[in-house]
């Protein structure tokens, strides 16, 4: 470290200073958190809804559009859809527009989020909303899981040998 001193001021205080030339030990050993950026903390599923609810609001001021597809993490989604179904139906008819909203699992900041507006003519809505419905593949997948689920669920149990 570089130290510097300075002459003794009116007060009678001797001023030293010290620059550190290396980083420190955490900054060389610890990387910063992705879902926090360094904070500590990260906002609660509630405190992140209402935020992404009031950029909403400020996306339907701001301009008027046929439908707003909100992409958000799924456990902010199911607040939404859950808590604050009956202002996002009183935001639709106040402005005239489709509101959906959908839940990506694979956002994993509980604060990351993506508002996209539809034009009245755009046939943009399809596309956007068949890139979030299940493949067939995954249909087929679910469909055999839960025969399988169903046929371990039937079958006979083993009995326990009774001990002597």
């Amino acid at each position: 470290a570089r130290t510097q001193v300075a002459k003794i001021n009116t007060f009678g205080v001797l001023m030293l200073s010290r620059q550190r030339l290396r980083s420190s030990f955490i900054e060389t050993s610890y990387v910063q958190c992705p879902h926090c950026l360094g904070a500590g903390v990260v906002p609660s599923i509630q405190t992140a809804a209402l935020i992404m609810f009031r950029h909403l609001q400020e996306k339907l001021l701001a301009k008027s559009a046929q439908k707003i597809i909100m992409t958000v993490p799924s456990d902010v989604a199911i607040y939404l859809l859950n808590h604050k179904r009956a202002e996002l139906a009183s935001m639709e008819s106040e402005f005239e527009t489709e509101i959906v909203i959908v839940g990506d699992d694979s956002m994993m900041n509980i604060d990351q989020y993506s508002i996209q507006r539809v034009a009245p003519e755009s046939n943009k809505t399809e596309d956007l909303l068949d890139a979030y419905a299940p493949s067939t593949d995954a249909k087929k997948k679910d469909a055999q899981h839960m025969d399988a689920k169903k046929t371990t669920m039937n079958a006979p149990r083993r009995k326990r040998k009774k001990q002597q």
